[in-house]
């Protein structure tokens, strides 16, 4: 937890970025391309 401030906007990224791949298999193909 004490380092926890250091790695909060590493750890944060790596939270979003998870969640994203996480939409991404749930949304369908068309949604994808969009945001790409």
């Amino acid at each position: 937890i004490a380092i926890s401030g250091h790695a909060a906007p590493l750890h944060c990224h790596k939270e979003k970025q998870q969640g994203f791949t996480s939409f991404d298999t749930v949304v369908p193909p068309n949604v994808n391309e969009i945001d790409d």
